[in-house]
């Protein structure tokens, strides 16, 4: 047993999932490339800027010691240029400084960094203690060569002397021990730049070889798939062709539906003034049976361009399968044996009959081609499942003799286009239009097959605890207290349909004001704003749509408004309905469904759905 899966061509998925893989090599690739370049750049930046903190500190001993040397020959009384100590000493301290991020010293020329600045948290600490023993270094010194010029014992072998050597001794112990940091800086840099470059390296080799493996995969699937590819361009060229013939076929039925409501508009004012027992007025009741007729050829038309809208109605699905049977039973052949088990006491469901109609309608199709030599054709309903109540359902089931659905075959036989008979059997949306109607109505499918063995069909349908569908007998309009002397806006552009509609409302009392466009309708309701209680719109009209037109006059005043269309595909009207802002009535109406609605959108009344879109047929 299989559950029915959603109508798809499943060959579709093999090459768009794979049409991302060479713009992918070529991302990873680029990226790659970027990623090495901005690597070597910031190495190159690193390197520099280690190189140039090893230069700074290397002239900061160098300028440091020349100071030493110069001072203690100073104060052994040798000629030196003082002021070249400071200025040295107060270059290593600008250099040291700009190390550890601060500016120079109040009073002494700082001048622009020209050192850059540590990040490591233990070299800032080494650096802030070099910076103090080179201040501490230039204040000693001074202290030193201020004691010489005044005669103070500040020569060799002196306490000075003593102190000064083990500030100078300091000075270059911070100076070697951040020289010997940053070496190890620079090499661990160097370690690091090498390693992510073997990295990359090896990503660059798995990321060829993944991209040799994929590009193979993908052109071997695409030679595998190309004959598949060839039929799901005939299907796809077979699907425009159906679009087409729906789309066309929508927007007869809209037009037919006008031209028909406009028929039995008039054949209802007939029989309203002559009565149905006159030779006219049996006439025209034919005339309507007619109408009624064919109105069901156009739902049939709707449903096919998908333009229909399920008008659902609770009943019992024998009443549908029996009524069926009896057109189905000589036309499914002589040599097919047709059966039904349709058990009394089954629960009702909400269902739309035409679409089930069709569903049974594909079903036995199926069965009938499935068996040419023949065989038993069995048609079954019963109640299914058990408490709780919203698990229980009605079941549909359809089974035959035939030649079963060879395995492989039984997960597509929902797509499109597909059949089980090969090149020779029917092609179309039979099965995929029955499991999208099983689904509206919220229902489920399962299918049985073994191969010559036979197949069977089960829908199951929700159970529907209301009371069933009572369909109306048509009376006479003025002995149903249904006419009113209100004025009514109607706005329609087929002639034919509003001057029916118009005569039908003029006979039941109401004062009828037309307009034969969106402009003209609101010049209309401009001239007569305070006399007009209800707007009759059609939805589509050239210009201005019946939804547009009716926002216009609310714009003006709050008025009660009536919908009237062929079909309900649009979506602002759909909504509109729902939230309980406009009221819709569907063609084809009768002239008793329509004085009805009209009456009570009049009085006030809250309409029920199926006054709101029933074409009610019987009258």
């Amino acid at each position: 047993m299989i559950q029915g899966s959603p109508p798809m061509d499943r060959r579709e998925h093999y090459l768009p999932t794979r049409s991302w893989m060479p713009l992918g090599v070529l991302g990873l690739g680029i990226l790659s490339v970027i990623l090495l370049l901005l690597t070597d750049q910031l190495r190159q930046r690193s390197i520099v800027r280690d190189l140039e903190l090893l230069k700074a500190i290397g002239e900061i001993q160098e300028d440091a010691a020349i100071s030493h040397l110069w001072l203690e020959e100073y104060v052994t009384g040798d000629q030196v240029d003082v002021l070249d100590i400071y200025e040295r000493l107060d270059r290593a301290e600008r250099r040291a400084l700009d190390m550890i991020g601060q500016e120079g010293p109040p009073g002494r020329p700082s001048g622009r960094p020209r050192t850059p600045a540590l990040e490591d948290e233990a070299m800032l600490r080494r650096a802030n203690s070099l910076s103090s023993n080179i201040g501490e270094f230039r204040k000693i010194s001074f202290e030193r060569q201020a004691g010489f010029d005044q005669g103070l014992p500040v020569g060799i072998g002196s306490a000075m002397d003593v102190r000064y050597d083990a500030v100078f001794a300091g000075l270059l112990e911070d100076a070697e021990a951040l020289e010997e940091s940053l070496d190890a800086q620079m090499q661990a840099s160097r370690e690091l730049s090498r390693l992510l470059f073997r990295g990359i390296l090896v990503a660059w080799c798995v990321l060829i070889g993944v991209a040799t493996f994929g590009l193979w995969t993908r052109e071997r699937r695409r030679r595998q798939m190309e004959a598949a590819l060839q039929e799901s361009q005939y299907q796809l060229t077979q699907s425009q062709k159906m679009d087409a013939v729906g789309r066309l076929a929508g927007g007869l039925a809209h037009d037919l539906n006008n031209y028909l409501a406009a028929v039995r508009g008039q054949c209802e004012l007939v029989t309203m003034r002559h009565g149905t027992d006159t030779w006219i007025g049996g006439k025209m009741d034919a005339a309507i049976r007619v109408v009624n007729k064919a109105s069901v050829l156009i739902d049939r038309l709707q449903t096919f361009s998908r333009k229909q809208p399920l008008q659902l109605e609770v009943l019992s699905l024998n009443t549908v399968v029996a009524g069926l049977e009896k057109v189905m039973a000589p036309s499914v052949g002589e040599n097919i044996h047709l059966q039904s088990d349709l058990p009394e006491g089954l629960w009702n469901i909400r269902i739309d009959p035409t679409q089930i109609e069709q569903v049974l309608v594909n079903f036995v199709l199926n069965a009938q081609e499935a068996m040419p030599d023949g065989g038993l054709l069995r048609i079954r309903t019963a109640n299914a499942g058990s408490s709780p109540p919203e698990q229980e359902e009605v079941l549909l089931e359809v089974s035959d003799t035939g030649t079963g659905i060879p395995k492989e075959l039984k997960d597509k036989i929902f797509e499109p286009f597909m059949s089980t008979k090969g090149q020779d059997g029917r092609r179309g949306l039979g099965l995929a239009i029955v499991y999208s109607i099983v689904e509206q109505h919220r229902g489920r499918l399962v299918v049985e097959s073994e191969e010559g063995a036979g197949t069977t069909f089960r829908a199951y349908f929700p159970r529907c605890a209301e009371t069933l569908t009572v369909s109306e007998v048509p009376n006479d309009l003025q002995d149903e207290g249904l006419q009113g002397s209100e004025c009514i806006l109607l706005v329609d552009d087929n002639d034919e349909f509003r001057e029916s509609t118009r005569s039908l409302l003029g006979a039941l009392g109401y004062r009828v004001l037309c307009a034969t466009s969106g402009q003209e309708a609101l010049e209309v309701f401009d001239r007569h704003e305070d006399e007009i209680e209800l707007v009759m719109t059609d939805v589509v009209m050239h210009g201005m749509s019946g939804p547009e037109v009716l926002a216009r006059i609310r714009e003006r005043r709050d008025v009660k408004a009536l919908l009237l269309s062929g079909h309900t595909d649009n979506m602002t009207v759909r909504a509109g309905v729902v939230r309980g802002e406009v009221h819709f009535l569907k063609k084809l109406f009768s002239g008793r469904s329509m004085a009805r609605v009209v009456r009570e959108l009049l009085d006030g009344e809250r309409l029920t759905p199926s006054q709101e879109t029933s074409t009610d047929p019987g009258g």
